[in-house]
This record gives C-alpha cells, sequence and structure tokens, in this order.
C-alpha cells in the first residue's frame, strides 16, 4: 500500500492526516521537536461530521521521513529551513499545499530531481484547538492542483486525495493553481492586518475595500502576464460573499498570526509576486507599498 507522510500536522494537516488515516492508509506525522503531539495518541475531528483517528508513526527528524506521497503543510515561513533538510529524498511525490506563489520552484531546486512536486490549494476553512483538536468550518472539501513540471493529471494520485478532498481538479500548470487563490490572499490579507479589520469588517471599511481593489488589480496585471486571466467579477464575488455577519468573528490567515505573534507570510505571499512582476516589468505600486508597511510596521520583535 502507498505510505504517506504529512508534514506539519496543524489544522490542514492535522485534517488531510486524520482523514487519509481513517481510510485505511499508513500515515506518518512529522512535527517539530517541541510538538505536543509527540506525546498524544489521537487527532479529533469536530463539525458536521466529527470522528477522531489514533496515530503512532510520528517523527520530528526528516531523514527519517518514509511515506511516497508527502503532503508539505507547514507555514510558508518555515520553508527554506525545511526544503534544505529534504535534500536526501529519491523518487518521492511532494505536494505543497499551502498560501503563496513561487515555493515550488524553490522546493525542487532543494531536492533532487528524481522527486516530482506538485503544488496545491483548497478552501476549506479548518481551525486546531488545543493540540488535537481540528475543527472544519466549512464544505468546500475542493483540491487544485499542478505538476510543477508536466501538464498531465496523476490518476493514482488522486484516488487517495479524494479521500480528504472528494472535488478533486487538475489544472495544466503551477499559475493557473496559484494566481485565483492568491488575489484574494494577497487583496484580503494586508488590510486585515493594517487596519485590524475581521473578514467582515474588510467589506463594510470603504478605505479597506480601496485597498483591496487595488492590489486584487496589480495581482490581475502580473497573472495576465503568466497566463492567467482573472476577471475584477471574481474578487467582487468573494467580498460579497464576506459581507455577510458568519463571517464577523472570521480573520485571514495572516490577521490571525499576526494576532499570535507568529510570522507571517508575507514572502510567500507579497515578495516572490514583487520578484514575479519585477522580471516582467510590471508596475504594482501599491503591492510595493503595503509589502513594505507589513515589513516594517508590522514585525513582532
Amino acid at each position: 500500500m502507498i505510505k504517506i507522510t504529512v508534514i506539519g500536522v496543524g489544522s490542514l494537516g492535522g485534517f488531510v492526516t486524520a482523514k487519509l488515516i481513517e481510510a485505511g492508509y499508513p500515515v506518518q506525522l512529522m512535527v517539530s521537536a517541541n510538538s505536543r503531539l509527540l506525546e498524544l495518541s489521537q487527532l479529533h475531528v469536530i463539525g458536521k461530521e466529527p470522528f477522531q483517528v489514533p496515530y503512532q508513526n510520528i517523527i520530528s527528524n526528516s531523514q527519517h521521513i518514509s511515506g511516497d506521497i508527502i503532503f508539505i503543510t507547514i507555514k510558508a515561513v518555515s520553508n527554506p529551513l525545511l526544503f534544505a533538510s529534504l535534500s536526501h529524498l529519491k523518487n518521492k511525490k511532494l505536494i505543497l499545499l499551502q498560501n503563496g506563489i513561487g515555493e515550488e520552484e524553490q522546493l525542487a531546486e532543494a531536492i533532487d530531481d528524481s522527486n516530482k512536486v506538485l503544488g496545491a490549494i483548497s478552501h476549506i476553512k479548518v481551525t486546531m484547538h488545543a493540540d488535537n483538536k481540528i475543527e472544519v468550518q466549512n464544505d468546500q472539501l475542493d483540491f487544485i492542483y499542478a505538476d510543477l513540471n508536466g501538464t498531465e493529471s496523476d490518476p493514482s494520485l488522486e484516488t487517495v486525495i479524494r479521500e480528504v478532498f472528494p472535488q478533486v481538479e487538475h489544472r495544466p500548470d503551477i499559475y493557473q493553481v496559484r494566481f485565483p487563490k492568491l488575489m484574494v490572499n494577497a487583496a484580503c490579507n494586508a488590510p486585515s492586518v493594517i487596519y485590524n479589520l475581521s473578514m467582515y469588517e474588510l467589506t463594510q471599511a470603504s478605505i479597506a475595500k480601496e485597498m483591496i481593489h487595488l492590489l486584487a488589480k496589480e495581482v490581475r496585471q502580473v497573472a495576465k502576464v503568466y497566463g492567467v486571466y482573472l476577471e475584477k467579477k471574481n474578487m467582487d464575488d468573494i467580498l460579497d460573499m464576506l459581507a455577510c455577519e458568519d463571517y464577523r468573528p472570521a480573520y485571514f490567515s495572516m490577521k490571525l498570526d499576526y494576532d499570535g505573534k507568529r510570522p507571517m507570510e508575507i514572502e510567500a505571499v507579497y515578495t516572490n509576486l514583487l520578484h514575479m512582476a519585477k522580471i516582467r516589468n510590471i508596475a504594482t505600486p501599491e503591492l510595493v507599498r503595503v509589502t513594505h508597511i507589513l515589513q516594517t510596521q508590522f514585525l513582532h520583535e
């Protein structure tokens, strides 16, 4: 049977792990050396369909990775250290399931050419409570992926993924996967942090909405030169969805990280995007401005 390793067993990684164990796959968990999961033995998924699963194979040293398929679900801020530790791997499928853009290329540069690198996103909303309780907060169980160096789908991989995300979609290149969600992340995370606003509040504050539309427009301009055509309506639809009281207590991930005094994914969401724009000579003054604000005014000591 296919062996699976999940690197980063937080909310998203915990959900992936729990669903795969429930489906009967042998799953290895890789966590940091100080993770409480090393002392525990079960994952609890709560929400509409609660369940719990036991786990045994848990490691904190990448040299012990044994999976044929490796899900990387850590925050992108930890990528440099992790990628450098994976150079010994051969003939693996590594799936980067996280926010941002441009990280797949960096992973590919750090590891052996015999490995296959895939990028993926999902619109599921999950939250980790305590140390081993994962709350599923919506029913968007989609998984959109692409091979960094290929255009074909991977039916055997999709069989595994459907145990977690029933709605699997393959796209022909990594930019088709990354840019649509990046438009939302890049447009909404900065104003959420800068103006201290929830998802709902972003849609009610004119100053925040103005920033969102400027940022989204610049992302669309960069995406276009990389062959991805995004509509303004896509951003408008997201704002219409968030203009609901249900989203008053909900926050974008960078705001949650800032409030939790954790590093924010500025490089993966903003810096990499600015680099891509610079390569193609695309002017992005608002992206430059908000990135500077985040880097100079909102970094924890």
